[in-house]
């Protein structure tokens, strides 16, 4: 039957209402008025402080990733330093890569299962299947038997638009014959990413 609302206020800065209410017609008096004002302030104060810890919970949430992420490029950085069968060293980029895309680090909620590596042959304007992680034995063998042409495939598309590109089904996508093999070893979902430098494909 009675109703009062007092403004949150921190500064000159509105951050939140009180209001309090009475079943019976019973109006607030000047001490409940001025002792519901005071806990208002206080009450502005608590929720700032809890919007400033949430703020910095997200943004060691985000330091955490980075810092995971570049320990993991560190780890690549070693591998190149340490061996020099380049083979070893696209094998440790992509499942590098593959474990930056899997629960744990930022946003991420779905499993990423695997990768692949292509190389760029500027002869043939294909590519050609350098390595790959996550996936059947006898994948590599199986890319390496076809021609994964820079303009008729998916990857060649993402490498000369410079940007990537994603087959969010294979079962539903148009299929080039690199996507076909993908589907057949099991593969669902596929994005390809370019590896350019400046403005050539990076080899």
């Amino acid at each position: 039957r009675t109703l009062m609302s007092t403004p949150m206020i921190l500064g000159d800065e509105v951050v939140g209402v009180l209001t309090m209410w009475r079943t019976d017609v019973a109006p607030f008096d000047r001490n409940e008025r001025e002792l519901l004002e005071e806990f208002a302030a206080q009450a502005a104060i608590v929720m700032r402080q809890r919007d400033l810890m949430t703020a910095w919970e997200i943004r060691g949430s985000e330091l955490s990733d980075k810092v995971a992420q570049l320990k993991a490029l560190q780890q690549v950085g070693e591998a190149v330093g340490s061996s020099l069968d380049i083979d070893e060293v696209l094998e440790r980029i992509v499942s590098t890569a593959v474990r930056l895309t899997n629960p744990g680090f930022g946003d991420i909620t779905l499993r990423t299962d695997g990768g692949s590596m292509l190389e760029y042959d500027e002869d043939s304007d294909s590519f050609y299947a350098r390595t790959a992680h996550g996936s059947s034995p006898d994948l590599l063998e199986q890319l390496r038997d076809i021609t994964i042409g820079a303009r008729s495939t998916l990857v060649g598309r993402a490498a000369m638009a410079g940007q990537p590109m994603e087959a969010a089904d294979l079962a539903q996508a148009d299929l080039d014959p690199h996507l076909e093999i993908l589907l057949r070893d099991g593969w669902r979902s596929v994005i390809a990413l370019p590896m350019r430098r400046g403005e050539e494909i990076d080899r």
